[in-house]
């Protein structure tokens, strides 16, 4: 074979490789473009979903509660778009309906559950409130129509509840002289939201009880059915409406984990959160 005809040869060969890799570079680019396309298409879905998550979420969250009665609004809410504890929370106007410290011992018991609070009683809701011992004595402060029937306990992270006719306080004493003037009072804790801000809280897990204030002076009380971290609950509570939260500016955690329980029988609306413990110390929401 001739020198002229290698050339040929080679050249031929050259050019078919060059044009190969001219397709190959083509392709690759093309399938880069269709990985890119993909890759956007995929982060457009999932930007679109977390967008649609979110505003579920939010919209889920928010307090949109539904009037019950006069004075009383209920809501059941989600404290996060994942939890798997609700909580289930009543708003009532002190100016309409009166809340009083209920006592298992006026009832000839030591202790009971938060439905025979509200049987025995006649109240619309009870709920449970003090810490208690052992031999299921109430720990704390009871202040129950205006008498001092224990003093508050001078214990650093408690808090009180105190009522006096239309309006509610939440705040810390020291002595039983700072309950002249209130009517009805109990002390648990510790305090969850302090002038619409949330104090530092040691994580723990378990179901929760509590009560609150807003800026308008209603009274929430609160209970979830199921167990959740005190730092969330706090934290949902001080959240803002627009946040998907209460916004309480003050709020007391009540007794806790098996005493948790709330009962409610108001119209339609009946709700029973039970407790493993029965309870010294309870509060019940009556019609004025």
């Amino acid at each position: 074979m001739s020198w002229s005809t290698d050339k040929r040869g080679i050249g031929y060969l050259v050019s078919g490789i060059w044009s190969k890799i001219k397709i190959w570079k083509s392709t690759h680019a093309l399938l880069r473009k269709q990985i890119h396309q993909i890759l956007d298409t995929r982060y457009q879905i999932r930007l679109a979903f977390l967008l649609i998550l979110f505003s579920g979420s939010f919209c889920a969250s928010a307090a949109t509660f539904q009037k019950i009665a006069p004075g009383i609004e209920y809501v059941q809410l989600l404290p996060s778009p994942d939890s798997a504890t609700t909580l289930h929370v009543l708003r009532l106007d002190l100016k309409q309906v009166r809340v009083k410290v209920l006592d298992a011992r006026d009832f000839k018991s030591s202790a009971l559950s938060a439905k025979q609070f509200a049987e025995k009683s006649g109240s619309l809701v009870a709920i449970n409130a003090n810490f208690f011992n052992e031999k299921q004595q109430p720990l704390g402060l009871i202040l129950q129509d205006g008498k001092l029937k224990k003093p508050p306990q001078n214990t650093a992270w408690w808090g009180v509840l105190l009522l006096d006719g239309h309006a509610a306080k939440i705040g810390k004493i020291a002595s039983a002289d700072e309950t002249k003037g209130f009517d009805e009072g109990v002390q648990s804790g510790p305090r969850l939201v302090v002038s619409g801000k949330n104090p530092k809280l040691k994580s723990e897990y378990s179901p929760k009880s509590a009560v609150g204030l807003d800026r308008k002076g209603r009274l929430y009380l609160i209970a979830s059915e199921g167990s959740m971290n005190i730092q969330d609950l706090a934290k949902f509570l001080a959240l803002s409406e627009k946040q998907g939260g209460l916004a309480l500016v003050d709020a007391l955690n009540l007794d806790g984990g098996s005493s948790t329980q709330l009962f409610a029988k108001v119209g339609d609306l009946k709700i029973s959160v039970t407790g493993f413990n029965q309870v010294p110390i309870g509060l019940g929401v009556f019609r004025r």
